[in-house]
């Protein structure tokens, strides 16, 4: 599982679970009250989770980001907790030679076994995986830097039964109504190309999916 620390414009950290198995994006609500994160309006949505279905009138808390505002739709508590394998030294030295802030991901590490904040699902990824770069530190680790932040992936995942395990102890997220609710806005500028920025989306969104399982060295 891969995290990533957001940081808001205005000084504020949410720490965000990436998950390619969601179409939208969450966030706890007691983490947009503690962050005091604005409303700007409210949305009914229906969740279809593993075994389950919750229907519900969402708020949509605006997070601002370098890039622009996201749009995240509340939910109540994300029971999720952050696991992370350590950090070696070998691996800080190869992020800071490319020129990261390495700060935002060791401050991850710290927050270990503590709950998340939100789900950033593929409503926000795939407009940020289509600028994003990804960079192999070895077998184990992969660096995605994109518009929002840094994130470490793992390229080896162990034997399949711990896979599944790991598999069947994420809560899916989904929404019936996604193609209605994008989360990501873009200030800035319009996407010119937008079949062609959807093409390379697509491409690194099943790239991050395969390297769970494959050494990204082998990937052409």
């Amino acid at each position: 599982m891969s995290y990533l620390l957001l940081r808001t414009t205005d000084g504020k950290e949410l720490i965000g679970l990436i998950d390619t198995g969601a179409n939208c994006c969450l966030i706890a609500e007691s983490a947009a009250k503690r962050n005091s994160l604005d409303i700007s309006g409210t949305t009914k949505i229906k969740l279809k989770g593993v075994g389950s279905e919750n229907s519900y009138t969402a708020n949509i808390y605006d997070v601002p980001s370098r890039s622009g505002i996201i749009q995240f739709k509340g939910y109540k508590e994300l029971n999720s907790k952050i696991k992370l394998p350590a950090l070696t030294k070998t691996e800080l030295r190869k992020m800071k030679e490319l020129g990261v802030d390495t700060e935002p991901i060791q401050q991850l590490q710290q927050n270990n076994g503590k709950p998340i904040d939100m789900i950033i699902g593929t409503d926000l990824l795939w407009p940020m995986l289509s600028q994003a770069t990804f960079h192999s530190l070895n077998k184990q680790k992969t660096l995605i830097r994109t518009q929002i932040g840094d994130f470490l992936i793992p390229t080896t995942i162990g034997t399949i039964e711990e896979s599944e395990k790991n598999d069947q102890e994420v809560e899916v997220y989904y929404t019936e109504d996604w193609h209605e609710n994008i989360c990501f806005v873009i200030q800035e500028q319009e996407l010119k190309e937008e079949a062609a920025q959807l093409t390379i989306a697509a491409e690194k969104l099943w790239t991050l999916n395969v390297l769970g399982f494959q050494n990204p060295e082998t990937i052409a």
